[in-house]
């Protein structure tokens, strides 16, 4: 009963100071407002310009932009999305785009931003499954994050060695590393440079060709030998073969650099070969004296190349006052005005993927020392894949389990990689289990779910093809279609 009247109460209090801050702000302006809940970024300012720019040009509704960072959040806006006073405009993080839309809380853009000549095929295919829900447009990238392996060449031709190659097996990333750890660390009383910052172990697990879920999300496939493979390989290249550093290795180069743990400045400063990022590190890397000579290398392979691709999302709030007006910020993200922005910021991918065929992208004026490494990525979005979008379960939560999890692992070392397994599997089953007690509405859509997965094990079992149209989980139906599996 307390925690009922905290949480009451807390709205409350939001819904007060949201509604004072509003009144405030809306005197003395004859222009239509929109408040945007976005990240307290500079380059916001810039955005804001170009929108109003954007409308004029075009001839649409005067249209004044607020940007609400103080709102920024995803707990903020379902707090304040249910007290009915959200910001007309929120970003987030694709992967809680499900979570938002299952609430009610997002509008559907579908047929409204038609007119901007947004469709199924225009921004990145890869995140059409966050995007898209039911076929219902939830949402649109206001920037795109792809994580790649940005190579300090200089580094690797200074200690007598060839980069990379842009794409290399599992086996070729271990030697290479070898040989580099051995040649940067020479006479050095305690190892100070790194192969590479960390790896996207999803990434990896994926080119083994398993990942979180089966093909109808209704189950885990963490036991599976080949996710205990990429477990223990994760592990040997860290604590074996400290290829990675651990977190006391991480530690000790901040302190000896005199930072306060900034990757890109451990990266300039070559302690790293190589980082595991987004083109979103040439903002800062950009601002340092010398320019680093830069390429993009895949993360190696287990046979199957492919890389994780995340996005910011604009989401228009359903019960916004002004939700009409939504539309035409979200017609401005699909924009070459906005996209040039994102382009010229190095702040991402741009939403329209057309620009990364432009000049500008891959060519930027001062910024030479980088167009080998734009080049590269703008070929590895071909192979980029979005995140897993499981219906069944809480996203959020089963990713903070299963960090703890794996950590037993990986770092404590008190358990092993089958028993980790083992854990990470119970507590996805659990996890599916729990959402299913509280969102009746999605056991009907489970127990069909089950009957499909039923259908696809006996075909697997008979060696048979699986019918594309029976698999849900988007990355699974493109490793199957592409090696025969399914059709």
């Amino acid at each position: 009963m307390q925690n009922i009247f905290l949480i009451v109460l807390g709205v409350l209090v939001v819904f007060s100071q949201l509604m004072v801050y509003r009144s405030g702000k809306k005197d003395g302006t004859s222009a239509n407002v929109l408040y945007w809940a976005t990240d307290p970024n500079p380059v916001r300012l810039r955005q804001v310009e170009l929108f109003r720019q954007w409308l004029k040009k075009n001839h649409y509704p005067d249209i004044e932009l607020r940007i609400d960072t103080a709102n920024n959040g995803l707990q903020k806006a379902v707090v304040q999305g249910v007290a009915g006073v959200a910001s007309d405009l929120i970003d987030v993080p694709n992967q809680y785009i499900h979570y938002l839309n299952q609430i009610g809380m997002i509008k559907d853009l579908t047929t409204e931003v038609a007119e901007f000549g947004i469709g199924e095929n225009s921004t990145y295919p890869s995140l059409h499954s966050y995007l898209y829900q039911n076929g219902k447009l939830c949402g649109f990238p206001c920037n795109i994050g792809m994580f790649s392996l940005m190579v300090n060449v200089g580094l690797f031709e200074k200690l007598g060695m060839a980069p990379p190659p842009a794409r290399w097996s599992l086996d070729q990333f271990e030697a290479i590393g070898l040989e580099f750890t051995r040649r940067a660390n020479v006479g050095a009383k305690r190892q100070s440079v790194f192969f590479i910052n960390q790896l996207h172990s999803e990434t990896i697990a994926r080119s083994m060709g398993v990942t979180w879920f089966n093909e109808t999300y209704t189950a885990s496939c963490v036991r599976e030998n080949r996710w205990v493979e990429c477990a223990k390989r994760l592990k040997r290249w860290s604590v074996d073969l400290r290829l990675v550093p651990s977190k006391a290795d991480f530690e000790s180069i901040t302190a000896e650099a005199g930072f306060g743990g900034s990757l890109n400045q451990l990266f300039y400063t070559e302690h790293y070969g190589m980082i595991s990022t987004g083109n979103y590190s040439l903002i800062q890397l950009r601002l340092f004296p010398r320019q680093l000579r830069l390429a993009a290398v895949e993360h190696p392979n287990g046979g199957y190349p492919n890389l994780f691709i995340a996005s910011r999302v604009c989401v228009v709030y359903q019960n916004s006052k002004s939700s009409d007006l939504g539309k035409y910020f979200i017609g401005f993200l699909n924009s070459h005005e906005y996209g040039r922005n994102i382009v010229d910021e190095a702040d991402g991918f741009p939403p329209n993927p057309e620009l990364l065929r432009s000049d500008a992208y891959l060519h930027p004026v001062g910024h030479t020392n980088e167009w080998p490494y734009l080049a590269g990525l703008a070929e590895q979005i071909k192979i980029s894949e979005g995140e897993e979008d499981n219906p069944f379960i809480n996203n959020n939560a089963y990713r903070k389990r299963i960090i703890m999890a794996n950590s037993k692992f990986q770092v404590l070392e008190s358990i092993s990689a089958e028993k980790a397994a083992e854990e990470i599997d119970a507590i996805l089953r659990e996890e599916i289990a729990r959402s299913l007690s509280k969102q009746s509405d999605l056991k009907a859509r489970y127990a069909s779910a089950c009957a499909r997965q039923a259908q696809i094990d006996r075909l697997k079992k008979e060696g048979k093809k699986i019918p594309a149209a029976l698999i849900d989980n988007i990355f699974l139906r493109h490793y199957q279609v592409a090696n025969g599996l399914a059709e």
